[in-house]
């Protein structure tokens, strides 16, 4: 064999493995840049989960507990007696305020005994007796007596339906768990989606310094 037959098949050989490395390499970046589109939509789909489950449960804390601070009462409505109006499972909200400013028409939470109250609504106001006459807006006949000054807590001055659900569970001893829970949650999606981040980004460095090679 001469010479010549000998190059031509030695440049074949050489063609052959530059080619094979050549689609070594494309094959490798095609399976970086589909692992790094993966972990980009995981990563998103991390913060995401973890910015709503903060959102809903930071609303239902807000609108279950700040009224509270800024002067108002929640009781959360048990019977049909002031539908529709207010349905049940109802959270109203009661301010205390001077009985004079209330008026017929007003709806007010009083108390009919130490631990049970009601919310009806001012049919009379009898200031000789210094008292009102109550009644539920789906009842037929006024509540029976007067309810006195001294017994009422305050007048109502908005409401949130189904909320009183949600407050009754968050009150529960299994609510408790389930809020504990969500925030255990919450912070192993921070954690996870933290070293997500992190590993991506090495995973770029080492990308670039291989090309600067």
């Amino acid at each position: 064999m001469d010479n010549g037959s000998k190059d031509i098949k030695m440049d074949i050989r050489m063609n052959i493995k530059m080619d094979s490395n050549m689609y070594g390499n494309v094959d490798s970046n095609v399976n970086s840049n589909v692992d790094s589109e993966n972990n980009r939509w995981l990563r998103k789909f991390l913060r995401v989960l973890a910015d709503v489950m903060f959102i809903l449960l930071a609303g239902i804390v807000l609108v279950t507990y700040l009224p509270g601070v800024i002067g108002f009462k929640s009781y959360r409505v048990l019977s049909a007696s002031m539908e529709p109006e207010y349905q049940v499972g109802s959270l109203v909200y009661v301010k205390q305020v001077d009985v004079d400013s209330i008026n017929t028409g007003d709806v007010i939470t009083f108390h009919i005994s130490e631990s049970n109250l009601v919310t009806h609504r001012v049919v009379e106001k009898d200031s000789i007796r210094g008292g009102f006459i109550t009644k539920g807006d789906a009842n037929e006949v006024n509540d029976g007596g007067l309810v006195t000054y001294d017994s009422v807590v305050g007048k109502v001055m908005f409401d949130i339906p189904m909320l009183g659900y949600v407050s009754s569970f968050m009150s529960s001893l299994y609510g408790k768990c389930v809020v504990i829970g969500v925030l255990i949650v919450m912070m192993a999606l921070e954690i996870l989606y933290n070293r997500m981040e992190k590993m991506n980004c090495k995973k770029v460095l080492q990308y670039r310094k291989g090309n600067m090679v």
